[in-house]
């Protein structure tokens, strides 16, 4: 249920994917991408400063092996809780995916190093759907992000004003993302509590998500960005 490349090893023909013009260089998986941007674009002012390294490091992880995927392709088995966009559309998507796959595999037939990674990209799309199918895995991711967002409620509780500190840092602008998905998914009863699924607020991570959402930058990359998809759960956060 998880995307990350750490624990699930290279996905091929993912998205997205950066193309460095002026460094020559091309790179893929959403971390890999936001580390790069750091980097190059102005270390003067990199997200990443050395003393909080460790932390952003730390937090980063969490947030890699977050179990996004499956929350978004998969229903859990007592309450389908996602977007009513999502649950009309996400059944047989695997499948659908994977005949897009061969098709695409099929016109570079005579390129042995596309056709294996098509092949690849086969086999992971078989594997997910197998996974979102099987009901007490689908459990399983939802209380690993119930968990995820405890965790983080614990760190959060000493009042600091942001995850590694009193600055903001990339493991800031990661975790506005991650909780912005999942309340967009319909998961935001993960810290507000009073649902059939979790009765726990964490009122911390409540606040700590409405201080990253209310970031100018936040609505600029995230809200105001052409053709973002909105659902019902964050119908507050648009204009119009």
């Amino acid at each position: 249920g998880q995307s990350s490349v750490a624990s699930e090893g290279f996905d091929p023909a993912v998205v997205p994917t950066l193309v460095d013009l002026t460094k020559g260089k091309v790179v893929v998986d959403s971390l890999a991408i936001c580390r790069h941007i750091d980097q190059v674009v102005a270390p003067e002012r990199s997200l990443i400063p050395a003393d909080l390294q460790s932390c952003i490091d730390a937090e980063l992880q969490i947030i890699d092996a977050t179990p996004h995927v499956a929350v978004l392709y998969g229903a859990h088995p007592e309450v389908d809780f996602r977007p009513e966009r999502l649950r009309k559309g996400m059944p047989g998507v695997h499948d659908r995916k994977i005949t897009k796959i061969k098709t695409a595999r099929d016109s570079v037939a005579d390129d042995p190093g596309m056709v294996a990674a098509y092949e690849a990209k086969i086999a992971k799309e078989e594997a997910g759907k197998a996974f979102i199918s099987t009901p007490d895995q689908m459990r399983g991711a939802v209380d690993d992000i119930l968990q995820i967002i405890v965790a983080l409620e614990t760190r959060l509780q000493d009042g600091r004003q942001w995850i590694c500190g009193d600055r903001l840092t990339l493991a800031d602008v990661c975790w506005a993302v991650s909780l912005f998905r999942l309340k967009w998914l319909g998961m935001s009863f993960a810290w507000e509590g009073k649902h059939v699924l979790n009765d726990q607020p964490c009122p911390a991570v409540a606040d700590y998500g409405a201080r990253l959402f209310a970031r100018p930058t936040f609505k600029t990359a995230i809200i105001d960005w052409p053709k973002t998809p909105r659902t019902e759960f964050v119908t507050e956060h648009y204009d119009d």
